[in-house]
């Protein structure tokens, strides 16, 4: 016959003494390791703050809702050792409890916003660049922790500063698709642009094939026509309505905020990961 488990009041109703020791000694292991991993996950995103000081995708005040929610733990903590010290049974399982229940919030909605403000952040798709790959409206996902720039990745990029273009303006963010990045061979011929003697495009101008190799009126290619490092073109998959590098010029790489890796919800398009296109 299987033995019934007791619950916490009956421990408690057979030797408090004992109850209340292994309860204390639960609530220190267990306060440690929260605290572990909230105090990695704050040093993590200090340490990464500078990095995503920029994204307007996100909001900035998710960093202050993890700080937030690591001083309620540590409040909690506190508490719970200040009126735990009452002998009568029902107040020390109540205590515990609501102790329980704030720091395991606490850590819960610390790691969420961890992973909104630094791993995955949730954005919308605006316009139609990226037709018929991404949708306006469409919600996805951006991956930016450590994310390095690889050709045929589709990223977000923050165009407020260091880019000039005839429009309003009024962007901070593109949505496009890598087509050349560090150490590609490119190059021009008869209207049409190469990548590694793939073609990308057969309906390119000298003037944009000139604009889309420059950086601040800088060439991006070396000798060997190669794209050289820090730097990448990008694309708009829907070319005939994409401001792009034939238009604003190269990409420094440190102004791509990260790949997107996810899309969560469209009216017109599927649900998945983004199109590949084996440049």
């Amino acid at each position: 016959m299987k033995k019934q488990k007791k619950s916490l009041y009956e421990y408690f109703e057979e030797d408090f003494e004992a109850a209340y020791s292994k309860l204390a000694h639960n609530v220190i292991v267990n306060g440690l390791i929260k605290g572990f991993i909230l105090i990695i996950l704050i040093i993590i995103a200090i340490l990464f703050l500078n990095n995503v000081s920029n994204l307007s995708i996100i909001s900035p005040n998710l960093f202050f809702l993890m700080t937030f929610c690591i001083l309620i733990y540590i409040l909690s903590t506190v508490a719970y050792y200040l009126f735990s010290k009452t002998r009568r049974t029902n107040t020390v399982i109540r205590i515990f409890q609501v102790y329980d229940m704030i720091s395991f919030a606490g850590v819960l909605v610390s790691s969420l916003s961890f992973i909104v403000l630094f791993i995955f952040c949730p954005t919308i798709v605006e316009g139609g660049s990226m037709m018929n790959t991404f949708y306006d409206g469409d919600r996805i996902l951006v991956w930016h922790m450590f994310y390095e720039p690889q050709k045929d990745d589709i990223v977000i990029i923050n165009v407020t500063n260091n880019y000039i273009y005839n429009y309003t303006q009024t962007e901070r963010f593109f949505i496009k698709r890598i087509v050349a990045t560090s150490g590609d061979t490119i190059y021009y011929q008869d209207n049409s642009f190469y990548v590694n003697d793939n073609l990308i495009d057969s309906s390119i101008s000298l003037s944009q094939f000139q604009k889309m190799t420059s950086y601040k009126n800088e060439s991006i290619i070396d000798e060997n026509n190669r794209v050289k490092d820090g730097y990448s073109i990008v694309l708009g998959d829907n070319r005939s309505n994409s401001i792009d590098s034939r238009i604003i010029g190269a990409i420094n790489n440190s102004d791509i905020e990260g790949k997107v890796f996810f899309r969560f919800y469209s009216k017109n398009g599927s649900i998945g990961f983004p199109k590949k296109q084996n440049i």
